[in-house]
């Protein structure tokens, strides 16, 4: 049997575990499983193509290790496991693969899967990796009940951090009436046009490698949201604030809740008021404006 793919297992902390799985994400994981590794710590594992840039990705994932050591939130040296996976995997798990119902409004499927909908609802189609990190994950799904609660018809949107595409897909099929999504890792990029494909949106949403300095991020939107993790949004809030209309909503998630209370005086001294806040598990997340 062809091997097309790799698992990257990678033993965290519970500060660390989500920078790692962000970073498999960014590097072309549509999503990540958590479990308990073998020596009763938590780990993390993704799953990538296999091909000539696993090495590259192995190398990404140890220099953030260390970085994270510095930091004080990961320790001892990072030893990724790595495990080829038969075609074999993915077509069981594909075969088990279930819709998600986020809301009474909003339906995450897989292209293959065959659901009813309401007049109401919206159903964004993902093709998910071996793991499914999306609809399921508390992080995409707070994001996703803030987008239903603040994105009006005709609203422009950003999303940093796209990975997948779902968040942007999800705020065109909830009335946004264009998307601009930047995704720093080219292959996370790929797999999103292909969502944004699938789903009939491309002309609503324009897909860029890069940040929110991208050239392509021009002019102000109503509606900006970061899925990604805290390190990450402390560097992008100058940029969230000098695009952001005046009467706009910042959406972020990713964050823990153990890291939420110093993130919230972060956001407030770039002149932010955090108007709701809301956590799934241990995952924190908050919608501000700006004042």
């Amino acid at each position: 049997m062809t091997t097309e793919w790799v698992e990257i297992t990678v033993d965290v902390t519970p500060q660390s575990e989500e920078a790692i799985a962000n970073l498999l994400c960014e590097l072309g994981s549509n999503g990540v499983v958590t479990d308990d590794g073998s020596d009763g710590r938590p780990a993390v594992s993704g799953y990538l193509p296999a091909g000539e840039r696993i090495q590259e990705r192995l190398a990404a994932v140890k220099t953030l290790w260390s970085e994270l050591c510095e930091l004080g939130l990961a320790s001892g040296a990072c030893q990724p496991k790595v495990r080829s996976v038969p075609m074999s995997d993915w077509t069981g798990w594909q075969a088990r693969f279930r819709p998600v119902k986020v809301s009474d409004r909003i339906v995450i499927m897989p292209p293959w899967a065959t659901v009813t909908l309401k007049p109401e609802q919206v159903a964004v189609e993902i093709v998910p990796g071996l793991a499914f990190g999306t609809g399921e994950h508390e992080t995409t799904r707070l994001c996703l009940l803030a987008l239903e609660e603040f994105v009006k018809p005709g609203d422009r949107v950003l999303d940093t951090g796209t990975g997948s595409g779902i968040l942007a897909i999800a705020a065109v099929k909830l009335g946004a009436s264009g998307v601009i999504a930047v995704e720093i890792d080219d292959m996370a990029l790929e797999s999103a046009r292909e969502n944004v494909d699938r789903n009939g949106v491309a002309d609503s949403i324009g897909l860029y490698e890069g940040s929110i300095d991208h050239p392509s991020v021009t002019g102000s939107f109503r509606i900006i949201v970061s899925n990604t993790e805290t390190r990450t949004i402390r560097t992008l809030l100058t940029g969230f604030r000098n695009r952001l209309e005046a009467n706009g909503v910042l959406i972020l998630s990713g964050v823990l809740v153990e890291e939420s209370e110093a993130l919230a005086q972060d956001i407030a001294a770039h002149r932010f008021k955090i108007t709701e806040a809301s956590t799934d598990g241990e995952w924190w997340s908050c919608a501000a404006r700006p004042v």
